[in-house]
């Protein structure tokens, strides 16, 4: 499941009034964008490890300060 779905799933089952379906449908053609460039460079592989270990510890914080909001 994407990650897209996981937290529009998460926010419509705890009756949100976040709406962030149009930012999380950006982000994700950004990120796309982003892997397409990285796999031109020499060590792209690398740098998008290097990203993705990142973006995932923000990703978590930003789940765990929504669930926190919601609950």
């Amino acid at each position: 499941m994407k990650i897209v779905n996981i937290v529009l799933n998460h926010l419509h089952q705890n009756r949100s009034n976040v709406f962030v379906k149009s930012i999380l449908l950006d982000e994700e053609k950004h990120l796309q964008e982003m892997e397409k460039e990285l796999k031109s460079l020499r060590f792209g592989l690398v740098y998008a490890q290097t990203v993705c270990a990142f973006e995932k510890k923000l990703f978590q914080k930003w789940m765990n300060a929504i669930k926190k909001e919601v609950s």
